[in-house]
């Protein structure tokens, strides 16, 4: 396929002086090199030596792609030349070069100067498309491939395939073909009309032969028709004279039937009038006696609250009373105990002195103290030192002594404070139970103001609802107003059409009464559509119209709009409307009476019917057939544009027994949301008072709970104090115990000699006496004796001490109780004195339970002359409806009978002024100038035609439509030249519709060839991309944990022309779900923008691809599949890559290798080659 051999640069950016780079004799080349060291420039000299523009290679203009060094001057001459060698060997030199000045270049191939388009089409042949850029990608251009457009990606295949440059020439082919559609859809328009205007010509032709036979057939009918007009209206004016009588008879009735309603209403407002002042000042009073009751019931329920409480602390003080006085009486019995104990033991101890003393007589007892004065002798040594001794432990016996005397203080301390932490306890027990009575009371309160609360809402609720439905019921009245208003108005228009059709016998009736849609559908847009005219009055002529208008004048009766037939001017449909889909002439959805199709066409011939509102805006500003379109919903498109919404809602009229039931809704809601609004809810707010009240006592209480609780503590914080001190205490006295226990040691071994020393003195008394250890009796006794009563007496004085105090303490607490619960009893009976107010209470709530029943037979009495008066003023509406309605009605006839009188006299002037004879049994047509009476011969007429009255619009119609008939036949003199130039027009015009199709033959096969051209080359691009770019996706994200590797489409968004809409490029790596291009990674988009650009580039491969640092995005892992790629490609499609990166995993396994380096002291970019198939 050959490549490029080598490079020579010359003063190109930064290569400084003529250069050859390369060889890149290899298919696999990897230009390398530190950033800055000209690495792109290089890429941006293959770029220009190809005729890329200066814009796409970093610069603004040529001049910039000059060598510039330090100072900044561009060297004389700057040129790259590429060496391409051909699949057959030779070698093409490829040159650009920039000419003097730096404003434009110039190209040669093998030195042979060509022109830009030659060198372009020399490289195409060679597959390298300087349009379509398939020969390189510049670095950051795979990130804007996969950013591309669908429209953008489209662009890039067709300008690989070449289809773009069938693009002009397709556009222009196709406009030629669009235009030739439109002028022959023109040419048959104009073939229909004028094969319509052909057929009306001759249809008048025909006509012509039967005008004669129709005036005949008129002058009958019209003298039938008056002769039946004048024998009804005989009829009928006798008619009206009985019926007159009769309503003048009515009448009288009516009026006495009101007068007597009216003495009876004013008899029955007077007692409503007394009754009410009567019902005022006895709610005032009741309302009075409300408030009372209510203040009244405050205050006893407060009193009785507070009697509770006060009764429950005076229980629960008598209670702590009575404890504290079964303590006290407990304490005084321990005291007392103790007291006794004391002096039991002063007493055992004077019995045990004088019972040693009595044992010996006086002879042994002067033996005794003998020996008593020896031992005192021998022992004296002994004893001195035992004294020393016990001189030296003295201080430490004081010490024991005061420390067991601060362990009684502490015992009797941690008793008192022991006993007030259980008074508190029992305070707490107290409080604690008036807080939860509280919390209960509370919370039955909260219970039921929670109850009063959803009442309330419920009420108020309710007067919402309450006042929803009145206010519907209210706007129904308006409605029922409203709808009486227009009621009685179209009944006037109905009574005006009739009385005028009466008298003159050519009014049709009115046009909304006279066109009908011919399905339900079109009701709607009907509507809309005869908007204008719907209230108008058809006549036959226009005379007829004017005698109607004169007499409406006359009688001022009001205004009426007239149609006259045989003046109106009508325009024929435009048939274009018929040939397009979704919309209709209106024409075509009227049904008229026979002999109308006139009036159709004239109130709706330029009206259009559409199916929606879109169509209607099609055909009244994209069609431009200057009509007005209507939706079947009623949307209007005027012809200025100008769009109005649809029809409006109509009325629905109630008859009197709803009316009735709304008046009766409207007052049953009135009174029902009086009485929830008058309800002041007085128990609600008592309710709420009352647990605010409760609150604020259940905080007083949690308050001294927590007192209580505060000083329990504190207690029981000085009792572990106490206890500390306690144990300290025990542990210096045990310490003092271990300091003096030698000398304790020494004063039981002297104390022991001396004991021997007396016991080898009475030795022999004792004998003698038979008294056993004497000596050691009376030591031991004495010892023993001292220690007991130390003991005896600092332990029990401690022990009285502390109960003393404690009794104290009891005492002083029972006092505080008394006085307490003496309070309390004095609060007792102010609330027992104060409980007084609840007989007033009862009685003012009797009071007032009274005034309240009263205001209710009250308010029964209110309601009952209430209905009495509404009673009476329905009937006085109803006689005064039935009055009026009696004297239109007598009004109405005599205007009938007037009517009569005037038709018939004006019937008896047209036919004397149209020509039309009728025989006269009385009188003279001279008579019928002067307003005399004639009488008329009706023996023409048949029984059929006296007996039935309703004849007329047969006669009117068949006379309108014989006249009409006879009008459509005058003025067809000329009808046989203008069916001759129709036919000329129509044949000269079929000449012209088969140039047309001829044009139009031509322009569509030029349009389907090239479009085939055009569409062959792209599908064949994109058949090969699509089936190419799966692949190569699958090869560069294939591993050993992905085998299959993922997977890439291209979809196009219009399967039948794809080059005139997108192609969606869509990527799903390995194990992922589908997600947008621009949702993924920055690598994985690398990844898939490179696979199409090689899927891309497989359609038309150029002969060599240069990547400039493609793989910036990818890791190590897909680098390496993206070289193993380009290796394979390399050797079995046989391109040559030259591939610029900075990875050494990329450029490891090249070929060779184009290092670029830079050298700072030439300030030039340099280059090295090597090859690395022998490393």
């Amino acid at each position: 396929m050959g490549g490029v051999t080598k490079l020579v640069v010359e003063n190109f950016k930064s290569y400084l002086g003529k250069q050859t780079i390369g060889p890149f004799v290899d298919r696999f080349t990897s230009i390398i090199g530190p950033n800055g060291s000209g690495k792109s420039n290089l890429v941006d000299a293959i770029s220009f030596v190809f005729g890329i523009g200066s814009g796409q290679i970093r610069s603004s203009w040529l001049g910039d792609l000059c060598y510039r060094g330090r100072e900044k001057k561009k060297k004389p001459s700057t040129s790259v030349s590429l060496y391409f060698q051909e699949e057959s060997g030779d070698e093409t030199v490829f040159s650009r070069g920039i000419v003097s000045g730096g404003d434009s270049s110039e190209y040669r191939i093998n030195g042979k100067r060509l022109s830009y388009a030659e060198y372009a089409q020399r490289l195409e042949e060679r597959n390298i498309l300087i349009k379509a850029r398939n020969f390189f990608v510049f670095q950051g251009d795979v990130e804007g491939v996969g950013m591309k457009t669908p429209r953008e990606i489209t662009e890039l295949v067709e300008k690989i395939c070449g289809s773009d440059a069938h693009k002009g020439e397709y556009d222009k082919k196709k406009d030629a073909y669009s235009q030739t559609v439109e002028e022959m859809n023109g040419v048959f328009a104009k073939k229909k009309e004028m094969a319509l205007e052909t057929r009306r010509l001759k249809e008048q032709k025909e006509a012509l032969s039967k005008m004669s036979v129709l005036r005949e057939e008129l002058s009958s009918l019209q003298r039938r028709y008056f002769l039946y007009r004048l024998f009804h209206l005989e009829e009928r004016a006798k008619g009206f004279i009985g019926e007159i009588d009769k309503k003048r008879t009515q009448l009288n009735g009516v009026r006495k039937s009101i007068d007597e309603l009216a003495v009876r209403r004013k008899r029955v407002e007077g007692e409503r009038d007394a009754l009410f002042q009567d019902a005022m000042e006895r709610e005032k009073d009741w309302r009075s006696s409300e408030r009372e009751a209510r203040a009244r019931k405050s205050e006893y329920d407060i009193l009785c609250e507070r009697e509770r409480e006060v009764a429950e602390t005076i229980k629960n003080s008598e209670q702590a009373l009575k404890d504290v006085a079964e303590e006290a009486a407990i304490q005084r019995k321990r005291r007392q105990a103790f007291i006794n104990e004391l002096s039991m033991v002063e007493q055992a101890q004077q019995e045990e002195q004088t019972q040693t003393q009595a044992k010996m007589t006086k002879e042994q007892e002067k033996e005794y103290r003998r020996l008593e004065e020896r031992a005192e002798e021998e022992t004296a040594t002994e004893r001195a030192a035992l004294a020393a001794s016990e001189q030296t432990q003295q201080p430490f016996h004081k010490k024991e002594k005061r420390l067991l005397e601060e362990e009684g203080e502490i015992e009797r301390r941690m008793g008192i404070l022991f006993g007030e932490k259980e008074l508190q306890e029992k305070r707490m027990g107290e409080t604690m139970g008036i807080l939860q009575s509280a919390e209960r009371r509370k919370e039955e309160e909260e219970r039921e103001l929670l109850g009063l609360k959803e009442k309330k809402k419920r009420d108020e609720d309710r007067c919402e609802v309450l006042k929803e439905e009145l206010r519907v019921v209210q706007e129904t009245l308006s409605e029922v107003k409203q709808g009486e208003k227009q009621t009685q108005r179209e009944r006037e228009m109905q009574e005006t059409l009739s009385k005028i059709r009466k008298m003159f016998p050519g009014v049709h009736g009115r046009v909304g009464d006279l066109c009908e849609p011919v399905q339900k559908k079109y009701g709607a847009a009907l509507s809309v559509a005869l908007a204008k005219s719907i209230d108008m009055i058809v006549v036959d002529q226009e005379r007829t119209a004017v005698k109607c208008i004169e007499y409406l004048k006359e009688q001022r009766i009001g205004q009426e709009t007239f149609i006259p037939l045989d003046s109106i001017v009508v325009h024929p449909v435009d048939e274009r409307l018929r040939a397009m889909r979704g919309a209709r002439p209106a024409v075509d959805v009227v049904r008229v009476p026979d002999g109308l199709g006139r009036l159709a066409v004239y109130v709706c011939g330029g009206v259009a019917i559409c199916d929606d509102f879109s169509t209607a805006q099609r055909v009244c500003f994209q069609e431009r057939l200057g009509v007005k379109t209507v939706s079947l919903e009623g949307s209007v498109v005027h012809r200025s544009g100008f769009i109005t919404g649809g029809v409006s809602r109509e009325t629905r009229l109630l008859e009197k027994r709803e009316a009735q039931k709304l008046e009766e809704a409207r007052g049953r809601l009135q009174r029902e949301l009086e009485e929830l609004t008058k309800n002041k809810r007085v128990e609600f707010f008592d309710n709420e008072e009352r647990v605010c009240e409760l609150k604020g006592q259940c905080a007083v209480y949690r308050q001294q709970l927590e007192e209580q609780a505060a000083r329990k503590a504190d207690k029981e914080k000085e009792m572990e104090h106490v206890s500390c001190s306690s144990r300290a205490l025990q542990d210096r006295r045990a310490e003092l115990h271990r300091s003096t226990q030698k000398t304790r040691s020494k004063i039981s071994v002297l104390r022991e000699a001396i004991r021997e020393k007396r016991r080898g003195i009475y030795e022999e008394f004792v004998r003698r006496t038979g008294l056993k250890d004497i000596g050691e009796g009376e030591a031991k006794r004495t010892a023993e004796k001292r220690v007991s009563l130390d003991n005896a007496v600092s332990r029990l004085s401690a022990t009285i001490d502390y109960e003393t105090e404690r009794v104290s303490d009891l005492e002083r607490i029972q006092r505080g109780i008394e006085a307490r619960v003496e309070e309390e009893r004095r609060k007792l009976c102010e609330v027992a004195e104060s409980k007084k107010h609840r007989e007033v209470f009862l009685a003012t709530a009797a009071k007032a339970a009274d005034k309240e029943s009263e205001m209710g037979g009250y308010e029964k009495s209110r309601k009952e002359n209430e209905a009495a008066l509404e009673k009476i003023a329905e009937e006085s509406r109803s006689h005064g409806k039935e009055l009026r309605q009696i004297s239109r009605e007598t009004v109405g006839t005599e205007l009938l009978l007037d009517a009569s009188v005037q038709e018939r006299a004006e019937l008896l002037k047209q036919c004397k002024m149209e020509g039309v004879v009728l025989t006269l049994a009385k009188g003279s047509w001279e008579e019928i100038e002067l307003n005399q009476r004639v009488s008329l011969d009706f023996s023409e007429l048949g029984a059929e035609e006296r007996e039935t009255a309703d004849m007329a619009p047969m006669y009117s119609a068949r006379i309108l439509e014989t006249k009409e008939r006879v009008l459509g036949m005058t003025g067809t003199t000329l009808s046989g030249a203008k069916i001759s130039a129709a036919e000329d027009r129509l044949k000269s015009m079929a000449a012209e519709i088969e140039t047309a199709k001829e044009e139009g033959r031509v322009a569509k096969e030029e349009y389907l060839a090239v479009k085939e051209k055009r569409k062959g080359l792209f599908q064949k691009a994109l058949g090969h991309v699509t089936e190419q770019i799966d692949s190569v996706y699958k090869e560069l994200t294939r591993s050993r944990l992905f085998p299959e590797g993922g997977s890439a489409y291209l979809t196009p968004e219009d399967s039948e022309e794809p080059y005139l809409a997108g192609l969606r490029f869509h990527a799903m790596p390995p194990m992922k779900r589908f997600r947008d291009i621009d949702q993924l990674s920055g690598g994985e988009r690398t990844v898939a923008s490179l696979s199409l650009l090689f899927a891309i580039h497989s359609y038309r491969p150029a002969p060599f691809f240069l990547l400039d640092e493609v793989d910036a995005a990818l890791d190590n892992v897909n680098s390496s599949r993206l070289v193993s790629f380009i290796r394979r490609c390399a050797e079995t499609q046989n391109t040559q890559f030259i591939f610029v990166t900075l990875k050494p995993s990329c450029y490891s396994k090249a070929d060779s290798l184009v290092g670029i380096y830079r050298d700072p002291e030439e300030e030039t970019s340099k280059t090295l080659t090597i090859k690395l198939g022998s490393f």
